[in-house]
């Protein structure tokens, strides 16, 4: 399984603007080393924005399920989605291939 997420912090920002939450998407549950290792990566965002960058997660599929996540972060629904090579159609896994054999085999 791969998790990718996708993460953009405003490079602009300075002390007077608001604080900006970021969406997670994901269908698995937090729960385990999976959510422990969230959480401290949300931890380490918000520390090393001076908490002008926030994540809120939603777990367990509760926006979208493994299927949508990719629309949905497309479509600028969510902001970070964990996205899984085996819940896409066989055309995008192709460019999953062309990722791990850049040079070919």
């Amino acid at each position: 399984m791969f998790f990718i997420a996708v993460f953009c912090i405003f490079s602009s920002m300075n002390s007077s603007e608001a604080v900006t939450e970021l969406k997670l998407s994901d269908h698995d549950v937090c729960g385990g080393l999976k959510g422990e290792v969230g959480q401290y990566w949300f931890d380490q965002v918000e520390k090393e924005t001076g908490g002008k960058v926030k994540i809120k997660a939603y777990w367990g599929g509760v926006l979208f399920n493994e299927e949508e996540q990719l629309n949905a972060l497309s479509n600028g629904l969510v902001d970070i989605a964990a996205i899984y090579p085996d819940f896409l159609s066989e055309a995008t896994c192709d460019i999953w291939s062309l990722l791990a054999f850049p040079k070919g085999a």
